[in-house]
């Protein structure tokens, strides 16, 4: 009796915890479904593993939507757990990093043609750069005027941080190891704001952040939260499963490795 009681016991957890990880909600809460893609350059040529040809971003798009895949942006996913709107059985979000003015370039006419939106995470040192920024450059970035031309109906501007995306020293947003706790917080939260302020200037109100090589900590996230900030991007691959504005922090995003074809990718990560 006692040994049947402990083997049900142990088939009811592992039951349980497949369900958990497979997407579970508790409480009765529904779920919504949300992959999101992180895209980088885009080229007219090869393809690399951040940087994708502009025919095979098209083809990711055509694939998305003639699966059934609604294509919004972050600020849709905020007003989803709002209430003030709903999403279907599949949702997608494509993001764009670093600020690339091939993004602007290729997206916009891609958008345009599929009635589609996306959203740029952009480093504000590099937009204010006037070498990095000019057009001529083979990976040039967009300079804040660039920026404030862009169509707000069609693209959303996350903050990248201003001058965080660097793996020299400090490793994007991570603590070094001689700083303190205090002095750690307040470089970031000045990196933070002098982004926030110029994307505000130019653009609006960002409510998405997404994290520079995804590194991330917990001190980060309340800097962010403190900020204003309703969405946080991460690295890390997966699918999200979204309740509510708490389910908003550290999202996962899959890397479109410009090597892929569309297909193998899509099979890759069962999208």
């Amino acid at each position: 009796m006692k040994k049947s009681f402990y083997l049900s016991t142990i088939i009811i957890f592992v039951l349980m915890s497949a369900t958990f990880l497979s997407g579970f909600v508790p409480n009765g809460q529904s779920a919504n479904k949300v992959v999101i893609l992180m895209y980088h350059g885009i080229t007219e040529k090869n393809g690399s593993t951040y940087v994708i040809k502009a025919k095979d971003l098209e083809k990711d798009i055509q694939y998305l939507l003639n699966n059934g895949y609604e294509i919004i942006t972050t600020r849709d996913l905020l007003a989803c757990t709002k209430g003030r709107r709903k999403l279907g059985e599949k949702t997608a979000i494509l993001t764009f990093d670093d600020g690339f003015y091939s993004n602007a370039k290729y997206c916009l006419p891609l958008f345009e043609k599929y009635d589609i939106s996306g959203v740029f995470a952009v480093v504000g040192s590099y937009a204010d750069s006037p070498a990095l920024t000019e057009k001529n450059c083979k990976f040039a970035y967009m300079n804040w005027q660039d920026i404030a031309n862009l169509n707000k109906d069609r693209i959303e501007i996350a903050n990248h941080s201003y001058n965080l995306h660097s793996l020299n020293g400090r490793k994007g947003v991570g603590k070094l190891n001689s700083e303190s706790k205090s002095t750690y917080i307040s470089k970031i939260t000045e990196d933070f704001t002098q982004n926030d302020n110029l994307i505000t200037k130019h653009y609006g109100k960002a409510i998405t952040f997404a994290y520079p090589y995804g590194i991330y900590n917990s001190d980060s996230e309340k800097v962010l939260d403190k900020l204003g900030y309703k969405i946080t991007l991460t690295c890390n691959e997966g699918v999200n499963y979204i309740t509510n504005e708490n389910s908003l922090r550290l999202l996962k995003r899959y890397n479109r490795d410009g090597r892929l074809t569309t297909e193998t990718f899509m099979k890759k990560y069962k999208i």
